[in-house]
């Protein structure tokens, strides 16, 4: 397809040229800058300053859960055991270190590293979708892994029993997620894997995510041109 858009004025998504590869990379890192804005809002650093270099270590914005809480989860998770203990011993507030994780060059480090994991996921678990693909389709799903996930699986037509359809508990997906924590360059990825399993554990909005993007998202599957 020639044309850069299609009519109705929607954009297209579809096509694997380096324009178009290079248009999806920019307008996803773009959303994925979105969800660190809204997880510093969440979680304001100025009053957790240990965090800032936390997030921008390993604040990764995938995994089984939204993206924003992926952020904030991932973060957390590499905090040290004893830091609750350490803060009711500290009488004054640790030297400022927020900037670190607002500075546009850091935020940007972590943001490339998300989309980075993100595309390992997809291209692991489908084992022949290409790169462009996996850009579209995060394109379409806001860079939720969960809604690209099954947009994927609704578009091939190919996943149509429940035993085929991705689940969290399988082997394909932990697979999937250590290449995508490795390729990130996560500093612990034995770690960021427990800790993403055990969050899913205790989200029950997962499931129902899926459903969500079962139902709702059918008419994204429309605009996908091949």
């Amino acid at each position: 397809m020639d044309g850069r858009r299609r009519s109705g004025g929607r954009p297209d998504v579809s096509y694997g040229n380096s324009d178009g590869i290079a248009r999806n990379r920019s307008v996803i890192l773009g959303t994925i800058h979105g969800y660190y804005k809204e997880a510093l809002a969440v979680r304001p650093l100025d009053d957790l300053p240990e965090l800032a270099p936390l997030l921008v270590a390993a604040g990764v914005c995938f995994g089984f859960a939204d993206p924003t809480t992926n952020i904030i989860a991932n973060t957390l998770s590499f905090l040290p055991p004893d830091h609750s203990a350490k803060k009711r011993k500290r009488k004054t507030k640790a030297a400022p270190s927020a900037a670190a994780a607002r500075s546009s060059s850091e935020t940007r480090a972590i943001a490339e590293r998300s989309l980075e994991g993100l595309v390992t996921f997809l291209t692991s678990y489908f084992r022949y979708l290409p790169t462009w693909d996996a850009l579209r389709y995060l394109r379409l799903a806001n860079t939720d892994l969960l809604v690209a996930v099954r947009l994927i699986e609704l578009n091939r037509g190919c996943y149509n029993t429940k035993e085929e359809r991705f689940q969290i508990s399988s082997y394909a997906a932990r697979a999937a997620l250590t290449c995508a924590a490795s390729s990130a360059r996560q500093p612990n990825v034995d770690g960021f894997i427990a800790a993403s399993f055990s969050l899913a554990s205790h989200l029950e909005f997962v499931t129902q995510a899926v459903i969500i993007a079962d139902r709702g998202l059918r008419r994204s599957c429309c605009f996908l041109e091949f």
